[in-house]
This record gives C-alpha cells, sequence and structure tokens, in this order.
C-alpha cells in the first residue's frame, strides 16, 4: 500500500488502527459526505443530494479535517482514495 508523507516527511494516514479509531468516530452524516466530497462533488452539490444546506457540509467537511488532522478537502480525498 502507497504511504502518502506530509510536507514534513511524516505518515499522514497514521497507523491503520488510529485510522479505523478516528474513522468510527465519524457520524453516518460525515461518511456520506466524504464519500460525495470524495468523488469532487462540489458543497453545493453535496448538500443538494443530501437534501440539506449548503453550510451544514462546510461544518460536517470541516469537522471531518479536524478528526482526522488535515488540512483541506484535497488533502481528505487523497487520503480516503489511498486507504
Amino acid at each position: 500500500m502507497p504511504i502518502v508523507h506530509g510536507r514534513r516527511g511524516k505518515d499522514l494516514l497514521g497507523s491503520h488502527t488510529d485510522f479505523a479509531q478516528r474513522l468510527s468516530a465519524l457520524s453516518l452524516s460525515q461518511l456520506e459526505i466524504l464519500s460525495l466530497a470524495d468523488l469532487w462533488y462540489l458543497n453545493k452539490e453535496v448538500a443538494w443530494r443530501r437534501g440539506i444546506a449548503e453550510a451544514a457540509v462546510k461544518t460536517h467537511i470541516y469537522s471531518i479535517l479536524k478528526k482526522f488532522g488535515l488540512k483541506s478537502r484535497t488533502q481528505a480525498a487523497v487520503q480516503f482514495a489511498i486507504f
């Protein structure tokens, strides 16, 4: 499995156990939004597909990034695509 390294050369995924624990901490809504965001839908499109406000999508994505210590939605998409 390829390992993605950050600018400082650290393993961004961490251990499989650590990653699985953080993933299990996501709500069902966050997992659904993450799966749509991973398909490169815009926030507006994710909101429309989920039937929620775009602001709610942004809040969920912010929470996901914070839980995984990521800085951008693109970084999250890469991380979850590798795993």
